[in-house]
């Protein structure tokens, strides 16, 4: 390429490619663990009640999608890290600087300007970026030498492809003067509409890619939780239910009363039978004979 290497034009077809192979991984990695999920088991000693077994099940959700997200992050952290210890050279030439001398050719990384005005390059950071520009490449001795710049508002560049994308928000795409002068920067003269925003999403147009990327590129989930087909899978063989009831006074006084008539006709039943033990137990007992003088 002539262009900078902070211009858009560099890099954006293999943003753009990176950002298809994101949504198919997560398509892909989504549907593996979603048919690992549902091969798991719920096991429980007793029939649980249904608010009981939508808490479970929900909390079993919820750590699903977490431990989903996550682990689709460290591979893709892995993977980026591993590229960067390796010190790959990317094709487009945004992470090393070739430069063809005697008697051997040299490679430095390449030094990007953060967007707070601090400097990085490959080596120290794998996520260095700066703002992506379009930049004219004339009176510009080489691609590591800027011109005349014209900043893309949300759209960073990087020294891969894929740390560009990641760290951008594609704000841009959804404003159509920014559009227009991204698109005047290309040799057509085919137009094209801003995205419109989708009020619904819980990704505005300001998101970074990185988010949608760490959360699957999921907007919501959809959960389906039946306890009419669990309480079918589990067929019980009895069912027992708890009511509480809060007493009258008249009802408490009746039920003593009936109590106390309960404790009167047993003590009617056991005393003439305690009565009778105690006496016969009395006529049995030898006295002692006195002599008569």
């Amino acid at each position: 390429t002539y262009f900078n290497f902070k211009d858009f034009r560099t890099s954006g077809s293999a943003q753009f490619q990176a950002l298809a192979g994101f949504c198919n991984l997560s398509l892909a990695y989504l549907e593996q663990n979603i048919d690992s999920f549902k091969q798991t088991t719920f096991i429980s000693a007793q029939m649980r009640q249904k608010d009981a077994f939508q808490r479970d099940i929900q909390s079993t959700l919820t750590q699903f999608k977490q431990t989903v997200s996550r682990s689709f992050a460290s591979q893709l952290t892995f993977v980026r890290r591993m590229i960067t210890s390796n010190r790959l050279v990317s094709g487009l030439q945004t992470n090393f600087i070739i430069s063809y001398g005697q008697p051997h050719a040299e490679v430095e990384p390449v030094t990007y300007h953060r967007m707070n005005g601090t400097s990085c390059n490959y080596l120290l950071d794998f996520q260095c970026t700066s703002h992506a520009v379009i930049d004219s490449i004339f009176a510009a001795p080489t691609q590591y030498h800027s011109n005349t710049s014209t900043i893309i508002p949300g759209m960073a560049s990087g020294c891969l492809p894929v740390t560009s994308i990641l760290a951008s928000t594609l704000e841009c795409f959804y404003d159509q003067s920014c559009l227009d002068t991204l698109v005047s920067a290309f040799p057509t003269k085919e137009t094209f509409a801003a995205m419109a925003t989708n009020t619904g999403s819980c990704f505005g147009p300001g998101a970074l890619v990185q988010t949608l990327v760490d959360n699957l590129m999921v907007d919501d989930w959809i959960t389906d939780i039946n306890y009419t087909k669990y309480f079918g899978a589990c067929a019980p063989r009895s069912c027992t239910y708890s009511e509480e009831k809060q007493h009258s006074w008249v009802s408490v006084l009746t039920q003593l009363i009936g109590l106390l008539s309960t404790v009167i006709m047993a003590l009617r039943l056991i005393t003439p039978m305690v009565v009778r033990f105690v006496t016969d137990k009395l006529d049995k007992v030898q006295h002692p004979k006195i002599p008569r003088e």
